[in-house]
């Protein structure tokens, strides 16, 4: 009797892996995908071992990184597009629980500089946010406040990190309502970094495990966040000096009726095309019919959206989206025949068919990509033989004006 179940078992799991949703493409996959024109991987890091990073680009050019290696925090830029690297600065010590999607967050403002991250708790999965700052352009860090005082539950996270002419704003998910089944989106800002105002309720009842993505545009800030029911994401808007959010409404309407975490948020991008503010996202649904991820326009700043395309097949996940003068780049990692890809695409306003492609990796890579001049870093975690990740890097030449062939019509 065992041989005959276990026979049944393997025919089973065989049938299941064939069938695995993940491993389906869907009929806009495209056939004509080009490996990426990359530079030599870079390895801003060396092999050290990493679990969460953060990047971001100002506007002088200095590209920052903020790195979490499980337990201890650091922070390393480059000035000449990422050839050469400083040493890494330390910023803390203790135990974490970064990760790809609940991520260590980085914030520039002139001098001053602010770090994230979500400690180890009593619990699994559970930690408060903690704070690191610097006044003097990263060379030193403090221990900051945490602006979640109130939250007795002891557990913030997934937070999102920027900053605007005037002050600091951040967004998290905490879970003072003890509920269970949801958490409350709020917001804190700060003018330095170093005093926080009390923080305001966004939204009483969000996912409780897929991350924010947020964008200041014209004296507002705006969170895009999965809500509940449905398990669609959503936009919320904040204008600076008020205190009250204003509740946008959905961003791709799929109805999608789900009890429990998918572990997968989406991205917000803003771009210009002549007088004409783009808002440019990628949401992530589960929803059977429409599995994966998802490219959607706003040309009102938010208030209605366009659908325009699936995003890769439907095992798509993990997306990052920036944008430089009307053009949009998008990243993100899929499965082809049981390979690993980070895959990218660019899209222009004046039209066309969308430039799309592809690099191998051994795995889950959680790609993340910046503009600096013009040209287009891919930051990417990346495991060994030996099962540990490292940071890897890479540059990709970019088109520099909006007369490109490549797009779609918005």
């Amino acid at each position: 009797m065992f041989p005959t179940l276990l026979t049944a078992l393997v025919i089973g799991l065989l049938i299941y892996q064939f069938h695995d949703p993940l491993l389906d493409t869907l009929t806009t996959e495209r056939e004509d995908t080009d490996n990426l024109p990359f530079a030599v991987d870079k390895s801003p890091l060396g092999t050290k071992n990493i679990s969460s990073f953060d990047t971001t680009v100002d506007a002088k050019g200095r590209i920052h990184l903020a790195v979490d290696d499980g337990s201890a925090r650091y922070y390393l830029w480059s000035d000449d597009g990422g050839a050469l690297w400083t040493n890494p600065v330390h910023v803390a010590d203790g135990p974490s629980s970064s990760m790809p999607g609940n991520d260590v967050r980085f914030a520039v403002k002139d001098l001053h500089q602010i770090i994230v991250w979500k400690d180890k708790g009593e619990f699994p999965g559970w930690g408060r946010a903690q704070v690191a700052i610097s006044t003097d352009a990263g060379l030193h860090w403090q221990p900051g406040e945490n602006p979640a005082e109130k939250d007795i539950s002891l557990n913030q996270g997934y937070f999102s990190l920027l900053a605007d002419q005037n002050s600091f704003h951040l967004l998290w998910l905490d879970d003072r309502k003890e509920s269970g089944h949801d958490h409350q989106l709020r917001h804190a800002k700060s003018s330095n970094g170093l005093d926080w105002q009390e923080d305001t309720l966004v939204d009483n009842s969000v996912c409780t495990c897929c991350w924010l993505s947020a964008k200041n545009v014209e004296g507002k800030v705006f969170a895009l966040y999965r809500g509940t029911t449905p398990r669609d994401m959503q936009i919320a808007s904040y204008e600076t000096g008020s205190r009250d959010w204003e509740m946008m409404g959905r961003v791709g309407e799929f109805d999608w009726d789900f009890t429990g975490c998918p572990h997968q948020g989406g991205d917000l991008a803003v771009s210009e095309h002549n007088t004409t503010t783009i808002f440019h996202s990628v949401v992530f649904t589960g929803h059977s019919e429409m599995l994966g991820l998802h490219y959607l326009t706003s040309l009102d700043q938010g208030e209605s959206w366009q659908y325009k395309h699936p995003i890769g097949n439907s095992s798509a996940r993990y997306v990052d989206i920036d944008t430089l003068g009307g053009q949009a780049f998008i990243a993100w990692q899929e499965i082809l025949e049981q390979q690993h890809y980070i895959k990218i695409m660019h899209i222009n306003p004046k039209g066309g068919a969308s430039d799309h492609y592809q690099k191998k990796v051994p795995g889950n890579a959680y790609p993340r990509i910046v503009i600096h001049n013009n040209t287009l870093k891919l930051f990417w975690l990346e495991k060994n033989k030996s099962n540990l990740q490292s940071l890897k890097m890479t540059t990709i030449p970019t088109a520099t004006s909006d007369t490109s062939p490549s797009g779609i019509i918005l």
